[in-house]
């Protein structure tokens, strides 16, 4: 899961990466333009072309964040699986019932499924998540 988190994550950091590099060379663009001297005619709408790139690179920026996040969030997810496993409650020091297992693992395999969903490349994390999730509950019961 974590791998193909990162690989979505470094898919999004590329597309932020060109994003950005063409939003630089419409500016530059316009520069070189503003420069030079040109004859009559219309000139080309740099503002439209600028605005569309940054724009483009807003929503790269965007999914690079979000990328980010999820991986962290699978990452905090997947480390809470051993003291959700753990026979003793941490905080009350209590014995866990099966049932209050079941509730805790089905709450960390909802989050991460959803996670999977929300990612570019869900078909790779949500498989190992859903064997993983029919292991535990058949192993719960």
């Amino acid at each position: 899961m974590s791998l193909a988190l990162r690989q979505a994550e470094q898919q999004a950091e590329a597309e932020e990466a060109k994003a950005k590099a063409r939003w630089q060379a419409q500016c530059a663009a316009e520069l070189v333009y503003q420069r030079q001297r040109h004859g009559p005619g219309r000139p080309p709408a740099f503002a439209a072309r600028i605005d569309r790139a940054l724009e483009a690179y807003v929503q790269a920026s965007l999914a690079r964040e979000r990328a980010q996040a999820h991986r962290a969030e699978s990452k905090a997810l997947i480390g809470a699986f051993s003291t959700v496993d753990h026979p003793y409650e941490f905080q009350q020091g209590q014995a866990q019932t099966p049932e209050q297992l079941q509730t805790r693992l089905e709450a960390l395999f909802t989050r991460l499924e959803a996670i999977a969903e929300e990612s570019t490349s869900p078909t790779a994390v949500v498989s190992p998540c859903s064997s993983a999730s029919l292991m535990t509950n058949g192993g719960i019961k």
